[in-house]
């Protein structure tokens, strides 16, 4: 029959054996996890744009054009994470200067899924920056940029913060309230 003293201490040996097994495969596992599972930036874009209420004002001191987009965005996450992402702006520009903005609110996107967000800007052009030529060809040329700004949590273990940036170009002709081109940088 063992002493007493040795059956304790065999199986605090065995206990502590198992213990440093477990966090041994759990650290083998998360650097697998780090080195092997690649996280990249998720991608924003335009998915559709319609031209609500295009108003074309012609006077000879300032020539302007008000119109208001409704836009569909879509925040795709290629990773094996979800995507959180806090307030964004997503602004209009006509020749480089901002002429609408708007605030998408806060959200997230599934592992490897699309998150679809409507939003609504109402731009105004004129005065210099709108030339000549796009009054009389109705053809107005617009770019959106957005920047999402969030964390990628994988298996609740990694998490890395992480920037989803949009940059598309958009003409619209204001006379028939259609947008002629949506090319998406």
């Amino acid at each position: 029959m063992p002493a007493p003293g040795n059956v304790e201490s065999s199986r605090r040996r065995c206990l502590a054996i198992i213990i440093t097994g477990i966090i041994l495969k759990t650290l083998i596992i998360i650097t697998l996890i780090v080195i092997f599972i690649p996280i990249g930036n998720p991608k924003v874009r335009f998915r559709s744009v319609a031209v609500d209420e295009p108003l074309v004002s012609n006077s000879t001191g300032s020539p302007s054009v008000r119109v208001r987009l409704n836009a569909q965005l879509a925040v795709r996450n290629p990773n094996l994470g979800r995507f959180r992402f806090g307030d964004s702006d997503v602004s209009i520009l006509h020749r480089g200067r901002v002429i609408g903005r708007t605030v998408v609110p806060a959200g997230s996107t599934a592992a490897r899924s699309t998150e679809n967000v409507n939003v609504t800007i109402a731009a105004l052009a004129g005065g210099r920056n709108l030339g000549k030529e796009e009054l009389r060809s109705g053809r107005i040329r617009l770019s959106g940029e957005a920047t999402f700004d969030g964390k990628i949590q994988v298996l609740r273990i990694v998490r890395r913060k992480k920037k989803g940036i949009m940059n598309c170009t958009v003409d619209i002709d204001v006379r028939t309230r259609k947008v002629q081109s949506l090319v998406r940088v």
